[in-house]
């Protein structure tokens, strides 16, 4: 899971340009801005709910999750690692 990507200023970003691209009348861009920003609050939510605040390994319901901050030294190498094995699945939190 990505928290690198998904955080408070992308998702603040997001909400600026949703607000900005109504203004101008582009619904097509502020519906996917619209996304963007429930995704980053998902993330979030699950981020506060199982309290992570760093890169770690964690089990839910029978899944092995690892958690992506792309802070520590090794997290790029841990997840370039995953990312190459058969039987990896990139997911996604659905809203």
């Amino acid at each position: 899971m990505d928290f690198e990507t998904y955080t408070e200023e992308k998702q603040e970003q997001a909400r600026l340009l949703k607000l900005k691209k109504v203004t101008e009348q582009n619904f097509e861009l502020a519906a996917n801005m619209r996304d963007v920003e429930k995704e980053c609050i998902t993330y979030l939510r699950f981020k506060k709910h199982y309290g992570l605040e760093k890169s770690t390994f964690v089990i839910i319901d029978e899944f092995l999750i690892y958690a992506y901050f792309g802070k520590a030294r090794n997290d790029q190498v841990v997840r370039e690692y995953l990312m190459s094995q058969e039987g990896f699945k990139s997911m996604k939190i659905d809203v």
